[in-house]
């Protein structure tokens, strides 16, 4: 019932004016253990596979209380404010499917905005008081609570049955993208009738999330004509239907390249001779690229076995012993090489990690993807 009031709030009353303002941002965040003390400030200038531009960060004290003043700033209108994991920076944080992060619309108000959440749960424990657009925001959040509940009923089995990885993944995996398409429809339904800058700014965001981040610039065409022309560079880019659009390099055959292996020798990449590889970049810094080599990738490459396909992690790490410690540390039974030269990841392009790449015996990619789920739909099938 109360996310039908949320729903019914955001499709009711999406309208407004934008003017630039003073913005201040304070409230309480609840500690965790695994998680830092400061929170990161990165204004959102496109939508898609790109960061966000980092403003500030505010640390909030032993008890949790913080306060950050927005400088008013004609190039920026929506933000996402980050709590990323202990020894994380926001770069390695802002992506994570924990959703540890909340948005902020910055105009049209003159208002103080004020936070309560856990730090463990930021995204779908925030509580908020003030600025009446970003309480209209807590509406999005209404709406992406079934798929919360999910991921966590998900994170849950799989650690009280860590032997049952991939049958509980796959028990799980239909009902998540089934909880997609609900959202998109959802949001769908909120833009058809917001008028209000800030909201179209952010449900176009969420559609985004929700479309795992393969929106196409003609899906916002009917909504981008309802923003007015602004200096900020986010309504621009919108304006424009200017989206972050992954580059898909299937089809393309990787080079030769040689590689370094764990005991510092050289090897082709070409001489892997196998039907099908999949290849795991990654890097000793990423923290969901950690969580991966202890969680899913060892019940991937048991599973990749049983077909002769192998596993091979590929660090995009600069330093080389940084990435052997994380090797170790992780106890990794694959294959690892490193691209110290940089040369597959200038190839791909590559603009995160984990990334996850399936190639053909020529080294033909046949694959690619940011996302566990996609990978495993597309070896489900493969296999």
């Amino acid at each position: 019932m109360k996310s039908l009031v949320f729903y019914s709030l955001l499709l009711s009353i999406c309208s407004g004016t934008q003017l630039l303002a003073q913005f201040t941002l304070s409230g309480t965040i609840t500690s965790s253990p695994g998680y830092e003390h400061k929170l990161y400030i990165v204004r959102i200038d496109q939508i898609g596979l790109t960061a966000p531009v980092l403003i500030d960060s505010v640390l909030f004290n032993s008890s949790g209380s913080f306060s950050y003043t927005f400088e008013p700033d004609p190039l920026g209108i929506l933000y996402q404010v980050i709590l990323p994991m202990k020894n994380h920076t926001f770069r390695q944080a802002f992506s994570n499917l924990q959703h540890n992060y909340f948005l902020v619309v910055t105009q049209p108000e003159n208002a103080s905005l004020v936070v309560n959440a856990s730090a463990a749960n930021l995204y779908y424990s925030l509580q908020i008081s003030g600025s009446a657009i970003n309480r209209k925001l807590l509406a999005f959040h209404e709406l992406k609570k079934p798929i919360g509940k999910l991921l966590q009923e998900l994170g849950d089995s799989l650690r009280h049955h860590p032997d049952r990885a991939d049958q509980v993944r796959r028990r799980y995996l239909p009902e998540y993208f089934t909880e997609l398409e609900k959202l998109k429809s959802r949001l769908l339904a909120v833009l058809d009738t917001c008028r209000t800058t800030g909201l179209l700014a952010a449900g176009i965001y969420y559609l985004n999330e929700a479309s795992l981040n393969q929106l196409k610039p003609e899906e916002i065409t009917s909504y981008t004509p309802f923003l007015p022309d602004s200096e900020a560079l986010l309504i621009q880019n919108l304006k424009q239907n200017k989206l972050a659009v992954a580059k898909s390099v299937r089809g393309m055959a990787l080079p030769p390249v040689r590689l370094t292996n764990y005991t510092g020798k050289s090897i082709s990449l070409s001489a892997l001779r196998s039907t099908y590889k999949l290849l795991y970049f990654w890097a000793s810094w990423c923290g969901p690229c950690r969580k991966a080599n202890k969680t899913t990738l060892p019940s991937l490459k048991a599973r990749l076995e049983q077909h002769s396909i192998p596993l091979i992690g590929v660090s995009i790490d600069q330093h080389a012993q940084k990435w052997r410690e994380a090797v170790k540390a992780d106890h990794t039974t694959w294959m690892q090489l490193h691209d110290e030269a940089a040369l597959l990841k200038k190839t791909l392009a590559l603009e995160g990690v984990p990334f996850y790449v399936v190639v053909d015996q020529n080294n033909v990619v046949l694959f690619e993807s940011f996302l566990y789920f996609e990978v495993e739909q597309f070896l489900e099938k493969l296999l």
